[in-house]
């Protein structure tokens, strides 16, 4: 069936994710340049976490970095990872983040 494309069920049309080679959508297009790359890596998170991108992503973007001005300088700081956080990067086999991203080194005076 030339043209016909199956959608699986909860999305309401074709999309990057079934570009990627879903069983439930034939179709002859292929996607150009490097988006392949990256369809691949949110597959391949999707199959390593067992959840769906939009879910892993919704909870990954609750992870925020702050910076903290004062007087001995900025700190960057992330965060605390929640536990949901924590198992999908546990799942991805990726570290946590560090909590501190940028912490202000005391400036050192000769003393006389």
């Amino acid at each position: 069936m030339r043209g016909v494309q199956v959608v699986a069920p909860g999305f309401r049309s074709y999309s990057a994710r079934e570009a990627l080679g879903s069983p439930l959508v034939s179709t002859n297009e292929t996607p150009k340049g490097a988006n392949w790359l990256a369809l691949l890596l949110v597959r391949l998170a999707e199959q390593a976490a067992g959840d769906t991108w939009r879910n892993l992503r919704f909870e990954l973007e609750k992870c925020h970095l702050v910076r903290f001005s004062g007087p001995a300088g900025d700190v960057l700081q992330r965060t605390e990872s929640t536990s949901r956080q924590a198992a999908i990067f546990k799942s991805l086999a990726v570290p946590e983040p560090p909590r501190y991203a940028e912490l202000p080194t005391p400036a050192v005076t000769a003393s006389a």
